[in-house]
């Protein structure tokens, strides 16, 4: 029974590695090529550009299988809105509603993905007439009861499909959506509990909750998820 126990946790601890360790290389991409345009046009915006690039990148290598202290994933968030926003420009606003005095902890590289959702969906264009669409969006952290964190991501972007919040609660996400699915199933091996995803009048709503020391490290040491029966 023990040694079950022990695979389960190896097993979960691999799972969640290598969801958490995937970076995508569209957003790559994106950033490379805004930093080519600014390299000649723009020398001090770039030099800006490859220190929000470099510590977003360090971030993501560095703490894989960690536990974060809620004010420095929010710094990881700004970083990669400052490179969005070299790219889009004052298309992209961005509002922090956050309680600096929380001492929370949080798994690392579980809020960015969602504000990349809510840019790279809640902007998508399909003709020329939306080719200057804007987006707000408003991240909140603030306690919630006596030991709850609630997280919520919300845009006035386009609106996320039916189609898409069905596939991930029944995890038939496509590669499309690869940042929500890994998310929400990282908070499962965890908490027990994924995203909630709810779709605005206009735009989006994604929340998570957080309890306050239910997870000693970031190994799963209270892991509920059954990952064998997955």
């Amino acid at each position: 029974m023990v040694k079950i126990q022990q695979l389960k946790k190896e097993a979960s601890r691999s799972e969640i590695k290598a969801l958490q360790n995937q970076i995508n290389p569209h957003f790559l991409f994106n950033a490379l090529n805004t930093l080519i345009s600014f390299v000649r046009i723009k020398p001090e915006e770039a030099r800006e550009l490859v220190v929000n690039l470099s510590d977003f990148l360090r971030y993501n290598i560095e703490n894989s299988m960690k536990l974060i202290n809620i004010n420095e994933e929010i710094k990881h968030v700004q970083s990669y809105v400052s490179i969005e926003q070299a790219r889009f420009g004052e298309r992209v606003s961005v509002i922090y509603d956050t309680d600096e005095s929380l001492v929370c902890n949080i798994p690392a590289l579980s809020i960015q993905p969602l504000v990349e959702n809510s840019i790279k969906h809640g902007m998508n264009v399909n003709t020329q007439a939306e080719i200057n669409r804007k987006i707000k969006i408003r991240i909140s952290v603030q306690k919630k009861g006596f030991d709850t964190v609630e997280v919520v991501v919300e845009d006035d972007g386009i609106g996320i499909s039916s189609v898409v919040i069905n596939n991930l609660y029944l995890d038939k996400m496509n590669e499309k959506n690869i940042g929500l699915s890994n998310v929400h199933n990282r908070l499962k091996l965890i908490y027990g509990e994924g995203l909630d995803i709810v779709r605005l009048d206009k735009g989006t709503r994604i929340s998570f909750n957080l309890k306050e020391d239910s997870v000693d490290e970031y190994i799963l040491s209270g892991v509920k998820y059954e990952l064998f029966n997955h």
